[in-house]
């Protein structure tokens, strides 16, 4: 059985085969992005500044509102996936060694 050009098998979705793409990924924040954090049993809503740095560690949720664990500045926060794909820039391992000297 063929199936057509950019079709997936039953059960497959393509949501989650784009979100498990971004673990262990770098990206360069585009314009300023919501980010949550997770403090004392309370969750705190800030904006991850435009030209941060994130690692995404965990994207095991799915759906249009899928968060993803994130590491900025030493904390781990979430983030919504879809706005991880749209504002941030993929950097490479050569980039970020180059901006650490």
């Amino acid at each position: 059985m063929s199936m057509p050009i950019g079709t997936f098998a039953p059960g497959l979705h393509l949501e989650n085969r784009i979100e498990s793409m971004l673990r262990g990924r770098h990206f360069k924040i585009s314009s300023p992005t919501l980010a949550i954090l997770h403090r004392d049993g309370k969750q705190q809503s800030f904006t991850v500044p435009q030209g941060a740095v994130i690692l995404v560690l965990a994207d095991n949720q799915e759906g249009p509102n899928a968060l993803v664990g994130v590491l900025y500045e030493g904390e781990l926060v979430q983030m919504f996936a879809e706005d991880v794909r749209a504002r941030g820039d993929d950097v490479t391992f050569e980039q970020r060694r180059s901006n650490a000297s």
